[in-house]
């Protein structure tokens, strides 16, 4: 059986091995030095490798701690804050070009999202809570001199419920108004959607408009055709919220102009005044909800403040755009933008004049 040995300078190693008899004995033996260096050399080499992967390892863990974990235990960290009432936290953005930071910046883009829509909520309610309280002071007032006998004639009484009756159907407009509104942004408000003709309605419009204001000049420049696919009622609401806009703020002195334009894919109504024209600083609140600019409307007791908005939601309902242009001294023109029916796009009709 072979058997390992040390030589006689004890430097080295031998595997031996002895065969024979009692008078003669072969010994073979065979140096592993070599192979001795070899495991050796393997086996540090081996913690050499373990050492690197151990290191290697260490500093993948590092990396998806810094680039991974971190920013989780952070974006975790700002969830908990903004649920306990912190609303201002944000989460930190991590490293660029990492699926972190990309998470991070859409974090922070829905949390300001959120933060504009519930800032506009609560101004929204607070207007509404405004325009809501002047009627029901009024209100409240008549029937205290109802209860304390101070209505002693018919005539004051008759005034009294004239004025009840007054404040009750601006009430009950804001009301409604304030339920369209939702309603369209919901997109649960209901759209009979017919042909309808651009050239006539603004026509009626323009009729209903002289009946209200006589000694304003009014004209209408529409061609034939200009059919879309509307609800009837719904436009004809939108339109009138912009003509009345112009109505309010303008002087009858000044001319309103209803403009058709038909191209090959929508139509285009143009709402035009020649008054005192919109600052630019108003321009992107116009369309925001009780927003009044000046206050003109305010003042004058007239309006609700929501006709605008009212106007965008239901053009929008109907896949169009409502803008404004205005100049300071010149006027504006608001257009209303809407699809032709599909059976007769990418034929252009320009106005009559």
């Amino acid at each position: 059986m072979p058997v390992t040995v040390n030589t006689s300078d004890g430097d080295s190693q031998m595997r031996v091995i002895v065969q024979g008899s009692e008078d003669v004995a072969v010994v073979v033996g065979q140096s592993v030095g070599l192979i001795n260096d070899a495991v050796r050399s393997l086996r540090i080499s081996g913690l050499i490798a373990v050492a690197l992967i151990g290191a290697f390892a260490a500093l993948v863990g590092l990396w998806v701690n810094r680039l991974g974990i971190r920013p989780l235990r952070a974006a975790t960290g700002v969830a908990h804050a903004i649920t306990s009432g912190r609303r201002d936290e944000r989460v930190p953005e991590g490293p660029a070009n990492t699926e972190a930071a990309t998470l991070g910046s859409a974090m922070n883009l829905m949390l300001d999202v959120n933060a504009e829509t519930e800032a506009r909520l609560r101004s929204f309610v607070a207007d509404a809570s405004h325009e809501l309280r002047t009627p029901l002071t009024t209100l409240i007032g008549y029937a205290d001199l109802h209860r304390q006998g101070l209505l002693t004639s018919d005539e004051s009484v008759d005034d009294a419920m004239r004025r009840i009756h007054g404040e009750a159907k601006r009430m009950t407009t804001i009301v409604e108004h304030l339920l369209l509104l939702a309603n369209l942004d919901e997109h649960t408000a209901p759209l009979h959607l017919v042909p309808v003709e651009i050239g006539q309605l603004l026509q009626d419009v323009a009729a209903d408009t002289r009946v209200v204001q006589p000694d304003r000049a009014i004209t209408v420049d529409a061609s034939a055709g200009g059919e879309v696919d509307a609800d009837p009622e719904r436009l004809l609401q939108a339109v009138l919220a912009v003509v009345t806009n112009a109505l309010v703020h303008t002087p009858t002195s000044a001319p309103l102009t209803l403009e058709l334009n038909v191209g090959p894919e929508m139509v285009d109504i143009r709402i035009i005044d020649r008054g005192p024209g919109i600052a630019p600083e108003h321009l992107d609140q116009l369309f925001d909800r009780f927003y009044r600019g000046d206050g003109t409307a305010r003042r004058k007791g007239r309006g609700s403040g929501l006709g605008l908005a009212i106007a965008r939601s239901i053009v929008e309902a109907h896949e169009g755009r409502l803008t404004v242009e205005s100049v300071v001294g010149h006027g504006s023109t608001f257009v209303i933008s809407l699809p032709l029916r599909r059976g007769i796009r990418g034929v252009e009709v320009s106005p009559s004049g």
